[in-house]
């Protein structure tokens, strides 16, 4: 992310020349010698800020000692720009929670002085730091306070990149819309930017047209930056925009078009050395080929590809090529390296899931850690406040007006903790909702997407192996019972391994869940269990014509999945009976059984995961659940939840 977002962040900067070391060796005897202490410590920490790019141990030593004089003299504008240079520094090792701490007090400082330009660059620079730290609401909320201080100051070129930083965010949450509406109005002071600078912002709002399907205007974006990228003669950016050129024709099948853009890339990074920009060059042209039926050509391209993609770590094109090449061997007959390309491929495609599910929950650990920080600070602040009142509150008066005033004042501030503290509860409370909700809506997505991938790809690859077992038939010996029985059981083995392969997708996400709704899974999750022959469920359903939203309609069919294995599994059930009627715009599901029943008590104590996400998933949609159950006779549960 950091590098990601400094591209964007340093765009009016970005042609700055490198500080020339006879300047700042001036800089450092002016600094020296000068008597009065503002300038002395001023001059300090803009040493600091110029020898960041070439000596960064030395930039912290004069921002140290900026800070310490500025705090020995009482100096605040000092103490606040020694902060705000130590937390870029501190920025750059990638310690974001003191880069953030250092921020925060040239903020506060700022505030008091109220330095407009140091409060904005302040919120810019919170703004990057909570970007990094994958908190991009917090990031935006940052961004947008330091705006009324850039139009106060009327910096139309800073305002310009604070708007492609906004954008850049808002891409990153993939709304669209938004990142396209602070795109264009960074480009409402386009002629305040740099030239390198508006042909990333063309670049970026051709990515975002790419990835909404609307390829015509990704392709009008994607050669207005080229032509900026060829004035500047910035080889390496022109490289990428043929790639990005090509990808796009490829999507609208203009084939030849696509392999003149892919071509051009080919030759610019082999020139500049960029070993991974080309093998990007490489695979997109092989796509171009095997879309024209040269399958030929496209497997000699696809194997100058593939070293490059293992080399430089690029596992989506080894996952696409591996895939690409193992449809050629299929086509050529060549059977032992197309199975060898797609095990690549599958090997790929997991190491890409792995990743995305480690990202995501390395996501989610920094958002549950970055909330409970912000409680405990929460806490320590209301603390403190009390603890303040109470001793003003001592120190006034004497004797019975002083008694009173202290009761009265105890009771107001006992009172006013409680009512802090009940609202700092709630909003924990609502805090672990939303995160429990993100946990939840994570674990569906890659449910929804694994089983896809069983589907599509390990179910694929069994089909191709049936068909392929199955053309050994006529090779067979006839009179041969041993080799014949081989054969057979090899087809069942397989045909066993597709129904496997379908039984864990339909575990994970029925296709009929997303496809036709609660109902028609459940029916569908019914039928399986009685096929089984040894339980009955029988499912009534009442006013249920339209769908509802997805993630209520997953919910509760997770929710009656649980307890019906509950039932299952513990209860020994015979007959259950699953009843789903919407009407007065409320929804009510029941489950009941005859098995063995359950000690009610139990349930509320219990430490399990099973109940507890129950419960929470009912939350999640604003349902109560009611059960109704004793030991021997049966179980009865009820969930209600709005049908709007």
């Amino acid at each position: 992310m950091k590098r990601f977002l400094l591209a964007c962040l340093l765009l009016a900067s970005i042609a700055a020349a490198q500080p020339d070391k006879t300047q700042v060796d001036s800089l450092i005897a002016i600094t020296q010698s000068a008597e009065n202490y503002e300038v002395r410590i001023d001059n300090m920490v803009l040493v600091g800020m110029l020898l960041r790019k070439y000596d960064m141990p030395q930039a912290r030593i004069y921002a140290n000692k900026a800070l310490a004089e500025s705090k020995e003299r009482e100096y605040l504008k000092g103490e606040a720009s020694a902060y705000s240079l130590l937390g870029l520094l501190v920025y750059y090792t990638s310690d974001l929670d003191s880069a953030e701490q250092y921020q925060l007090q040239s903020l506060e400082i700022s505030q008091r002085l109220q330095d407009t330009s140091r409060i904005l660059k302040a919120y810019i620079d919170l703004g990057n730091i909570a970007a990094d730290a994958g908190n991009l609401n917090k990031a935006i909320e940052h961004y947008l306070r330091a705006q009324p201080y850039i139009e106060a100051i009327k910096d139309t070129a800073q305002l310009a990149t604070l708007y492609a930083n906004i954008g850049s965010i808002f891409h990153e949450q993939q709304d669209y819309d938004k990142t396209l509406e602070y795109y264009f109005k960074s480009l409402d002071f386009e002629y305040k930017m740099a030239p390198n600078a508006v042909a990333t912002v063309y670049n970026n709002i051709s990515l975002v047209y790419k990835n909404q399907d609307r390829y015509e205007e990704a392709l009008s974006y994607a050669f207005r930056s080229l032509k900026l990228k060829e004035e500047l003669q910035y080889l390496r950016g022109m490289a990428g925009s043929y790639n990005a050129i090509g990808s796009i024709y490829l999507k609208l099948n203009q084939q030849d078009s696509a392999a003149v853009y892919y071509d051009r890339g080919i030759d610019l990074f082999k020139t500049i050395g960029d070993k991974y920009g080309l093998g990007m060059a490489l695979g997109g042209k092989g796509d171009v080929l095997f879309n024209q039926g040269k399958l030929t050509e496209a497997k000699k391209i696809y194997l100058q590809a593939l070293p490059l993609a293992e080399e430089e770590g690029l596992l989506t094109l080894q996952r696409d090529v591996n895939k690409s090449l193992a449809e050629v061997y299929e086509a050529d007959g060549d059977y032992s390296k197309a199975l060898a390309a797609r095990k690549k491929y599958e090997a790929a495609k997991d190491s890409l899931i792995n990743e995305e599910t480690n990202n995501r929950i390395a996501e989610l650990i920094t958002q549950f850690e970055t909330t409970q920080k912000e409680q405990q600070i929460r806490l320590n602040e209301i603390e403190i406040q009390r603890q303040q009142e109470i001793n003003k509150f001592q120190v006034i008066g004497f004797g019975g007006v002083v008694a009173f005033l202290l009761l009265a004042g105890f009771l107001f501030f006992s009172r006013s903790r409680i009512q802090a503290k009940a609202a700092l509860q709630e909003a924990i409370a609502r805090e672990q909702k939303i995160r429990f909700k993100a946990v939840i809506d994570a674990q569906e997505q890659e449910r929804k997407r694994v089983a896809q991938d069983l589907h599509d790809g390990l179910g694929q690859l069994l089909s191709t192996a049936r068909l392929n077992v199955s053309a050994l038939e006529d090779s067979l010996d006839q009179t041969d019972s041993e080799s014949d029985k081989i054969w057979q059981n090899a087809l069942s083995l397989i045909d066993e391994s597709v129904q496997e392969v379908r039984n864990v997708s339909h575990n994970m996400m029925p296709s009929a869940l997303i496809r036709l709704g609660l109902v028609a899974a459940l029916r569908e999750q019914v039928a399986k269990i009685n096929r089984a022959g040894k339980i009955a469920v029988k499912l009534d359903v009442e006013g249920m014509d339209t769908r509802m939203d997805e993630a209520v309609e997953i919910t509760l069919y997770r929710v009656v999945q649980e307890v019906m294995n509950n039932a299952i599994k513990h209860a020994n059930a015979k007959e259950i009976v699953v009843r789903i009627a919407r009407r007065d715009g409320k929804l009510e599901v029941s489950i009941k059984d005859n098995g063995t029943g359950l000690d009610l008590k139990l349930i509320r104590q219990s430490t399990g995961i099973g109940w507890k996400n129950i419960y929470s998933r009912v939350e999640l949609i604003n349902g109560v659940i009611d059960m109704n159950s004793s030991p021997g006779a049966g179980t009865n549960i009820q969930v209600l939840v709005p049908a709007a």
